[in-house]
């Protein structure tokens, strides 16, 4: 008797865990980048207006990223946009940083690139270990006649992780969603869509199509 009430209550106290802790974590990280925005704008605010009320700052940001989204997909907005690019483009140190960022973030909204669209698996750090990642580069050159990508490998902490070279014929694309492999990875493999399964030699379950790279040439087809 004693010992079912403990494995109830083992399970009763992780089940909990599990549904409030990400709750409470989502909640946590709301309220400190409502906090932070609204200390910066509430100075301002307050000399305008003479009060402030907890949460505009937010609201603000919100509208004027709109508003900015909005005009920088005109005619006139995407030429001051570019505009802006030149300057930056020539200012010392700030067109490195500004560089940066542009292609970091470029692939997330650019409708014309398929960076970190393409969700993969590679052998990685060793043969039959497999790394969840996504093609950064389609088109990284060639050794020795072979077509290269590059693919990040993410930490949990998403924008840490390693960035891989290999051949593109050794890449396995998985057919999941990107945000089913960002909700893999931040979970440290916790959350995950499907099972990862060898069968015959092929992945199989993910995969778009039979897989040829991890065939076994024992293993009947």
């Amino acid at each position: 008797m004693l010992h079912e009430m403990k494995i109830h209550f083992k399970r009763y106290f992780l089940t909990g865990l599990f549904v409030l802790l990400p709750v409470v974590v989502s909640l946590k990280v709301f309220l400190w980048l409502v906090t932070y925005i609204d200390n910066l704008i509430k100075p301002v605010f307050q000399r305008v207006f003479g009060e402030y009320t907890f949460g505009i700052g937010i609201g603000i940001i919100l509208v004027m990223l709109l508003f900015v989204g909005m005009f920088a997909q005109n005619y006139i907005g995407k030429k001051l946009v570019r505009l802006v690019e030149i300057i930056f483009d020539r200012l010392p140190f700030i067109r490195t940083i500004h560089s940066v960022v542009r292609q970091l973030i470029e692939p997330f909204y650019s409708e014309k690139g398929n960076s970190f669209r393409q969700v993969v698996l590679i052998e990685y750090p060793m043969e039959k270990r497999y790394a969840l990642g996504f093609i950064a580069n389609e088109d990284a050159g060639t050794v020795d006649g072979e077509s290269l990508v590059t693919v990040f490998l993410p930490s949990n902490h998403l924008h840490l992780g390693y960035l891989v070279v290999m051949p593109a014929k050794d890449v396995i694309p998985v057919d999941i969603g990107v945000e089913d492999a960002l909700k893999t990875i931040v979970s440290c493999g916790i959350v995950i869509p499907a099972k990862f399964d060898l069968a015959g030699g092929r992945l199989v379950n993910l995969r778009k199509e039979p897989l040829s790279v991890l065939d076994d040439p024992d293993s009947p087809a």
